[in-house]
């Protein structure tokens, strides 16, 4: 199958892989992940990426789990960047781009429930749209002051939903304001780390 491109060059879709085996032979039929096919390997920039984190960061009133400081480079305005792929981009894209395996689309930003700007925690960030994540800037509606109140509410009755109309941002960022910390309430791990 072929996809066209913004050039209007035409790339094909399925593609013979050799990830995955050590030898570096190939499989027959595997089809090459688009996301390795660019050169992004997980497992490699996982590594780097964890390599430039200061997991005893500093502690957010508010919120359930210590921030992930970040100790690798920084742009002009303080925010952390990591090179993925060949390209720089922001430190907390990249990891969710490596978590997940995939590019995040243009239009989605990558949100930080905490307000510190040098955490790179998994579990304190969230995919956005544009409003959440003006809600979610430092000045904006939401701060991880809020965290707790919400979760209060959410106990007391209130559905996600009906959270997210009140508050004016999507039933995904009220979801992940729900979810921080759940998973130590839980006894399980937030993502193998």
């Amino acid at each position: 199958m072929t996809m066209p491109t913004s050039g209007g060059v035409r790339q094909t879709r399925n593609r013979t892989s050799t990830r995955g085996k050590t030898d570096g032979t190939r499989e027959a039929g595997a089809r090459a992940c688009p996301f390795h096919s660019e050169g992004l390997t997980t497992s490699n920039d996982l590594a780097r990426f964890l390599a430039k984190v200061d997991h005893e960061g500093m502690d957010v009133p508010g919120m359930n789990l210590r921030c992930w400081q970040w100790t690798g480079s920084v742009d002009d305005k303080g925010r952390p960047r990591f090179n993925l792929g060949g390209r720089g981009i922001l430190a907390r894209r990249a990891l969710i781009e490596v978590l997940a395996g995939t590019r995040l689309a243009d239009g989605w930003a990558v949100g930080s429930l905490c307000h510190n700007r040098q955490c790179v925690r998994p579990d304190h960030l969230v995919v956005c749209n544009d409003v959440d994540h003006a809600a979610l800037r430092v000045g904006g509606r939401l701060g991880p002051d809020m965290a707790p109140a919400i979760r209060r509410l959410f106990a007391d009755g209130y559905t996600p939903e009906e959270l997210a109309v009140n508050l004016g941002v999507s039933t995904r960022l009220v979801a992940a304001i729900l979810r921080e910390g759940a998973h130590i309430r839980e006894g399980k791990s937030a993502c193998g780390f």
